[in-house]
């Protein structure tokens, strides 16, 4: 299948499923709480997130191959084989089981406040703590600089 046939199917499979949409641009995935559970590689094969219970039982209908990504394998993840691409049915069953065990995983702390903390901690000053020119919030006169006025 081409990439843009495997795109448009990859769309089919998400839309029947709230909350769930597709990101990223160069390569395709989908992500629920902070966790991704598929994505289209740049070797244009869709790749499914699955519960512990879930490979098991595609292991007896599938190949279990590892899914291989920049060098690492990618766990608990399969590659969808050419054979069940064309059997649309059967793979809408596999990709909800993935959705379904996306939802199941404990969210992950957005990267956004993990970004803002470092910043915040690389204003501060290594001896006394107190920050440089700008607040937490980027603000000029922040705590510690001694030029806070009162309102």
């Amino acid at each position: 299948m081409d990439r843009a046939g495997l795109i448009a199917l990859y769309d089919c499979l998400i839309r029947p499923h709230d909350g769930v949409a597709r990101k990223g641009k160069k390569t395709p995935y989908t992500a629920l709480n902070g966790n991704m559970f598929s994505f289209v590689d740049p070797e244009d094969r869709l790749c499914i997130r699955l519960s512990q219970e879930d490979r098991a039982a595609w292991a007896q209908a599938w190949p279990d191959d590892p899914v291989m990504q920049y060098g690492r394998v990618m766990r608990g993840y399969v590659t969808v084989p050419e054979a069940l691409l064309a059997d649309e049915d059967e793979l809408a069953g596999w990709f909800s089981r993935s959705v379904e065990g996306a939802r199941a995983l404990k969210p992950k702390p957005t990267r956004r406040k993990k970004r803002e903390l470092r910043r915040h901690i690389s204003r501060m000053s290594p001896k006394t703590g107190a920050h440089h020119e700008t607040d937490f919030f980027g603000r000029s006169g922040g705590v510690g600089t001694g030029s806070a006025t009162s309102g």
